[in-house]
């Protein structure tokens, strides 16, 4: 069915809520939608068009010297959290 319109969004948790809600088909990065993928709420489309399609992060501290405690505390908890989260099983 073609599309006489579309709608360009700059939030990935956007684009999903308008893919839960059925309003069309959205690329987005996978933490976004991992859990709905495997709860089935959401299918994945052209998967052979993306083998594997990943995106970095990076934590990076501009500051001189030794790193803060408390941003060492964040990267290492960003970096667990990460490695625990649903993109990865």
């Amino acid at each position: 069915m073609p599309s006489e319109r579309s709608l360009l969004v700059n939030n990935g948790e956007t684009m999903k809520q308008m893919m839960l809600a059925g309003i069309g088909i959205g690329r987005v990065g996978l933490w976004h939608v991992a859990k709905e993928i495997k709860s089935g709420k959401l299918t994945p489309l052209l998967e052979q068009f993306n083998p594997g399609d990943t995106e970095m992060v990076h934590a990076i501290y501009v500051g001189g010297g030794r790193v803060p405690n408390r941003v060492r505390a964040f990267i290492d908890h960003l970096a667990k959290s990460l490695d625990a989260s649903e993109i990865n099983k």
